[in-house]
């Protein structure tokens, strides 16, 4: 018989930790995108005149503000002294006093047209905002690859006839779904048997409509390995009728793709429906989506999407006026991906015991050429190079990734 601390406890899912963690970070991020806190901005300024550009950064426009401010209040000092002198018919000895004042502080800040504006543009931080326009079309690029693939394959593949359907996963999915919610219900109603059940609003949130919801839509429909399967194709009403589906996830991202490439810019919202089709068809793929570039792919699009404006689709937004930066903290989590991808690649093979990688052997690129799993026009051409030449290939790849390393 469970305790009291044991129901209490139970309520929280030992997998729900992790998820938490992730919910933290993506909300760090997004306030981070959002307030802008990223690579020194620009403002208007008034007191340079620039044929170029008409900006200074906050520093210099303080530092104006300031002297325009001990000017007026000279100027002010200067006239309530004049004044007083033609009252008392007094010598201007204190206007005389201050003229010379006025003229060294104005040679003093007095700066060639420009000056202001070509120092902060000589020492101001990259915007990558050009940097983005090229990522997001080569990112476009990729996906029209992948969703023009699976337009005309997929059918064959996963289809309603094809090797390995997708009802199938859907189904398996569907069963693990309503037996975790059988036990839960039976879990509830043992909780409900004690006089103490824990925090009554975490009660309440657990049992609300929205989390039974979340829970049977979401939640409990899990693969093998207990991973939830977020997938438009539930949406389905018969599932042994997928390929219009199919057909219309791939058409709908190589329609937003297209756009991104041909204007070189994107929103989060663009960027979420591109990550959700590829998420759909890794869903429902099962080992023709297991290949190590399909998460690879979603995954880039998820640190994308925290890369452009929330509904904006201009590619230069936030230039001018510094309210949406490209973030900088996005940009070295992306960094942090290329090295991690190029570091697995690196490690896999020196941790594994396959002696074709090893010095002295070196006989991998032997057998690669007739086994690769995409081949290419040229590989038949590579298979046939002298058994030198593909010692050189073995022994270069480390090479490579180490220098890709360094870059990143």
């Amino acid at each position: 018989m469970p305790s009291c601390h044991d129901v209490h406890t139970s309520m929280l899912d030992a997998r729900l930790r992790p998820h938490l963690l992730i919910a933290i970070i993506i909300l760090a991020q997004s306030s981070y995108t959002v307030l802008g806190f990223t690579r020194p901005y620009y403002v208007v300024a008034t007191h340079v005149k620039n044929p170029i550009s008409e900006k200074a950064t906050i520093s210099e426009a303080r530092s104006a503000f300031a002297t325009t401010s001990r000017l007026r209040i000279a100027v002010e000092s200067s006239q309530s002294t004049t004044c007083s002198d033609q009252s008392s018919k007094r010598p201007r000895t204190k206007t005389k006093t201050m003229l010379p004042t006025i003229l060294a502080t104005l040679l003093m800040t007095m700066k060639p047209v420009g000056a202001a504006t070509a120092t902060a543009a000589a020492t101001a931080a990259p915007s990558y905002h050009l940097t983005r326009i090229l990522f997001l079309r080569m990112l476009a690029i990729v996906y029209i690859s992948a969703f023009s693939v699976a337009k005309f394959q997929n059918k064959g593949l996963i289809g309603d006839r094809g090797i390995a359907p997708a009802r199938n996963i859907l189904n398996e999915s569907q069963k693990s779904q309503e037996l975790r919610s059988a036990r839960r219900k039976e879990w509830a109603q043992e909780r409900d048997k004690y006089s103490q059940q824990g925090s009554w609003l975490l009660s309440k949130v657990a049992d609300s409509r929205i989390a039974e919801l979340f829970r049977d839509k979401f939640w409990f429909r899990t693969d093998r390995a207990d991973r939830p399967l977020p997938c438009l194709i539930w949406l389905a009403k018969d599932r042994n009728n997928l390929n219009p589906w199919l057909d219309g996830l791939a058409n709908a991202g190589l329609l937003l793709s297209t756009i991104m490439l041909a204007t070189g810019s994107a929103n989060a919202l663009l960027l979420f429906a591109l990550w959700l089709i590829q998420r759909s068809f890794m869903s429902v793929g099962g080992v023709f989506y297991g290949y190590g570039w399909e998460p690879q792919l979603a995954e880039l699009t998820f640190h994308a999407m925290f890369l452009v404006p929330l509904i904006s689709m201009d590619p230069f937004c936030g230039l001018k006026s510094g309210v949406f930066a490209v973030p900088t903290l996005v940009i070295f989590a992306i960094r942090f991906y290329l090295f991690k991808i190029m570091i697995g690649a690196g490690l896999i093979k020196i941790k594994s015991s396959d002696a074709k990688w090893k010095p002295g052997n070196m006989s991998t690129m032997y057998y690669f050429y007739e086994t690769q799993p995409v081949p290419n026009p040229f590989s038949k051409y590579f298979h046939f190079m002298p058994k030198a030449w593909h010692k050189f290939e073995v022994s270069m790849v480390p090479k490579s990734q180490c220098k890709s390393i360094e870059r990143s």
